[in-house]
């Protein structure tokens, strides 16, 4: 199973696209790894990698937000934290229950493509787009 970018989860902002490109290919590391029944996943340097995307990630939008001006900045800045408040919790569990907790990441990842870049991150694309961020 591969997890591959397509222009239809872009935000039509190239430096947020890269960005979310590297979530993707994050995801597509645990799925890979998981799927083809690999027992060896290094789920802590995963963990490692998703943190780091998340500081720089979420630094990157919020900034705009305040730049722009954003009038949906508020329950965005509430997924990101509920995101890291997840996904702290998972890293907590991995020592308790690898597999379980390959799961769980795999689902949650999963849904944030699905409900939050695909969707969430959507809606802050005209407000950049009027402010010239292509």
């Amino acid at each position: 199973m591969t997890i591959l970018w397509i222009d239809e989860y872009s935000v039509h902002v190239k430096l947020i696209d890269e960005q979310h490109k590297r979530f993707f290919q994050l995801l597509d590391m645990v799925t890979s790894a998981f799927y083809a029944g690999k027992k060896d996943i290094e789920l802590e340097e995963v963990f490692k990698q998703l943190f780091e995307y998340r500081d720089y990630h979420f630094k990157t939008e919020e900034e705009y937000f305040k730049k722009f001006n954003f009038e949906g900045a508020p329950p965005h800045i509430a997924e990101h934290k509920a995101f890291d408040e997840q996904v702290s919790q998972m890293y907590l569990e991995v020592k308790k229950d690898k597999l379980a907790t390959t799961v769980k990441l795999i689902e949650f990842m999963e849904d944030w493509l699905v409900h939050h870049i695909d969707f969430v991150d959507k809606q802050y694309t005209k407000c950049f787009n009027d402010h010239g961020l292509y």
